[in-house]
């Protein structure tokens, strides 16, 4: 009898002391180490590849999203790197960002 209430006392200790950092612990948005890796001037590539690093200690990031030149965002799976092809001369912008496991969707 006191073997299965030491064990029970143990169990709800555990459980209290893990409960409050699993509950009260607020998503924060993955941090984004470097937004994005690419020529910035005039290039005479055909293609240009833009690469990205994101960090999200409390969750992963589900998928990426891109768009170009302003356009609608792009799913791009769980890929931290795309490569554009058959642009036209002039200028360009490229925007990628994550998308968490709690469906936020970062301001980028």
């Amino acid at each position: 009898m006191k073997l299965k209430l030491f064990f029970f006392v143990l169990f709800l200790s555990i459980v209290l002391f893990l409960t409050p950092s699993c509950i009260f612990r607020s998503n924060q948005p993955p941090l984004i180490e470097k937004e994005s890796s690419g020529p910035s001037g005039d290039t005479l590539d055909d293609c240009i590849t833009f690469e990205w690093l994101v960090y999200d200690d409390d969750g992963y990031v589900s998928l990426y999203q891109y768009r170009t030149d302003g356009g609608e965002w792009v799913d791009h799976v769980a890929k931290t790197s795309y490569t554009w092809c058959g642009y036209k001369e002039g200028d360009h912008t490229f925007r990628s960002g994550p998308k968490t496991t709690k469906d936020s969707l970062l301001n980028r």
